[in-house]
């Protein structure tokens, strides 16, 4: 069985969002691999847990909002 990043979330404490956040001329940074990783992460989080997730990516105020509405 080969075994993804994003399967052992379900049994992580900590979980880090490590990603590239490239500048674009219309606005500051591009979210969307952000958007990506928080959605698999979501997918995987166990509801029984509590899994900290830390953003460690250059991330206008708001990012943390907006990854909690997905997760």
């Amino acid at each position: 069985m080969q075994i993804y990043p994003f399967d052992s979330v379900s049994q992580a404490d900590v979980v880090f969002i490590t990603v590239g956040t490239p500048s674009k001329l219309d606005r500051p940074v591009d979210l969307t691999n952000v958007k990506s990783v928080a959605q698999k992460i979501g997918e995987q989080l166990n509801p029984e847990s509590f899994t900290l997730i830390v953003i460690k990516s250059t991330v206008p105020v708001g990012t943390c909002e907006f990854v909690s509405e997905i997760l």
